[in-house]
């Protein structure tokens, strides 16, 4: 009798293992998928130009300071320039690329800026006024 017994529970929990087998899905485990994840935009290392700078320059012996205002817009870059002394010089073209910052501007001469950011964020490089050359160094203010 015993053994009867035995074998109705085992045939009971078996039949009842295979139920719940039954009423689980067939086939792998889902696993859950989060959203793909999206790309860190890449900050611009041309924004790195856009600003009010405070520039000092030295051609022909002589000694400038002034001012440096960096745009962009949908339309492209912009520059205001004032020295000092002589007081806004219009701008005739502003370029920005991998390679640095050149503008040109009227001063009765015509002047070329070419520039490079440093490491330290200041700004240097060279200024041409008609036949002359010199150096020009500035810092965000």
């Amino acid at each position: 009798m015993r053994r009867c017994l035995l074998l109705a529970t085992l045939a009971l929990v078996g039949s009842a293992a295979c139920a719940s087998h039954a009423s689980a899905p067939s086939g792998p485990t889902p696993v859950a998928r989060s959203a793909p994840a999206q790309p860190t935009p890449r900050p611009d290392p041309a924004a790195a130009w856009v600003g009010h700078w405070v520039f000092t320059s030295q051609v022909g012996g002589e000694q400038y300071h002034g001012t440096l205002d960096v745009s962009r817009d949908s339309l492209g870059w912009h520059a205001k320039l004032v020295e000092a002394l002589r007081g806004e010089v219009p701008v005739t073209s502003v370029k920005v690329d991998e390679s640095g910052l050149t503008l040109t501007a009227d001063a009765g001469d015509p002047v070329t800026v070419q520039a490079v950011l440093q490491p330290d964020g200041a700004l240097a490089g060279k200024v041409f006024v008609g036949e002359l050359e010199g150096t020009l160094s500035a810092r965000k203010e």
